[in-house]
């Protein structure tokens, strides 16, 4: 799970929140029995709780998976559970809960019909928005919302949501947190108890580039051909120079937070100056945590290829991805962690060679790390002869 958001009411504090609102709305969709597109199964399932016969696992597509309603852990018994004998955990689907409770969560997300593939044959399925409820049109879980937060009157208000990729967050401004749970499985539950009080930190990175559905290209074109473009994910947004703010509810690769801790990254060492065209470097990058509690940092580490293309067809991310490792850091405890950099991971492709031909492009490499795209606060060069 990645904490996107959080003003300081997360973890909740049980000495002094005694009563906590979890609430969702039962959301009803449809999908193809078996994918033949012969028959259609309507489900509900409850945010909250997970339903008497579903909880959310993904899409019904070729990804289906059925959890076992007997052993599932939905949102509420896992808040529960980790709220203990002091702390008063209240569910349902009205938000008039949250007038009563010291602090409200509100369990919101997407269906297999929201996001499912052509493979369920509910009739265009993929997501042409980011929207909640986009399909139903209903704006239902979005007005579940903004009414928690009305009831809850100054006292703090916490979503999560539940999905695969990015959804849109109009409310942002009004809420103290938001959690992006994904689809947790089974008995995702348990472990949102456990981050929401704080027996465990976050640690989680977006593994995508979230923005609004205007900064995506198509996914799929007219016809039946899909057109990709080479610049993809955080690709596109740096090639395309688009800002990504936090604050409006748009996230950088890589971003997330956690409770207490302030990594900082000291320095980044590459072993050598130059190197040929074949082997490896170990590149070191140290890190400290300057906070008050205990973490896990991902470290990422990036590569920008020389600033001049080997020619006019060629095209070449402003950086890429090239490998990244974890560190758990105490309070005031500085570590550093080696990643592997591979000089064949550094190739291009030219169409031009007879039959096409992977190659590296002499020149200078920066090599930069840090805790998400956005983020890479140290960088060295490596020159490839």
């Amino acid at each position: 799970m990645v904490l996107l958001k959080n003003d300081g009411a997360l973890p909740l504090n049980k000495t002094t929140i005694k009563t906590v609102a979890v609430i969702g709305a039962s959301i009803g969709y449809a999908v193809s029995s078996d994918g033949s597109g012969d028959s259609t199964i309507d489900f509900t399932t409850n945010l909250v709780t997970g339903g008497a016969t579903t909880i959310l696992t993904g899409d019904w597509g070729s990804s289906r998976v059925v959890g076992d309603p007997a052993k599932s852990v939905g949102p509420l018994p896992g808040i529960r559970a980790a709220a203990g004998a002091g702390v008063t955990v209240m569910g349902g689907p009205s938000a008039a809960l949250a007038a009563t409770a010291d602090a409200t969560i509100v369990v919101v997300g997407l269906t297999p019909q929201d996001e499912g593939e052509e493979y369920t044959n509910m009739g265009n399925p993929d997501r042409q928005s980011f929207a909640l409820d986009a399909k139903r049109g209903a704006g239902t879980q979005n007005k579940l919302i903004t009414d928690a937060v009305a009831a809850a009157a100054g006292k703090p208000v916490i979503v999560v949501l539940e999905g695969s990729g990015p959804i849109d967050m109009p409310w942002l401004s009004m809420v103290k947190g938001v959690i992006m749970a994904w689809y947790p499985g089974m008995v995702g539950g348990t472990a949102l108890g456990k981050l929401v009080f704080g027996d465990a930190n976050f640690s989680g990175k977006l593994p995508i580039t979230w923005s609004q559905v205007s900064d995506y290209g198509p996914f799929k074109g007219a016809g039946t051909d899909t057109q990709m473009d080479f610049y993809l994910g955080y690709r596109r947004f740096d090639q395309n120079n688009i800002a990504l703010d936090p604050t409006v509810g748009h996230y950088p690769f890589g971003y997330g937070l956690s409770y207490g801790t302030d990594f900082r990254y000291t320095a980044i060492h590459v072993p050598c100056s130059d190197i040929g065209q074949t082997g490896f470097v170990d590149v070191t990058v140290d890190v400290s945590n300057m906070g008050t509690r205990a973490g896990d940092e991902v470290v990422f580490l990036f590569v920008a290829p020389p600033a001049t293309p080997p020619s006019a067809t060629i095209h070449r991310a402003k950086k890429e991805l090239k490998g990244f490792g974890r560190l758990t850091l105490a309070p005031g405890e500085s570590k550093s962690l080696t990643i592997k950099l591979r000089i064949s991971d550094l190739q291009y492709f030219d169409p031009a060679t007879t039959g096409g031909g992977w190659k590296v492009q002499p020149g200078v490499y920066t090599i930069m790390a840090g805790g998400s795209s956005a983020k890479l606060p140290v960088m060295d060069t490596l020159t490839i002869k």
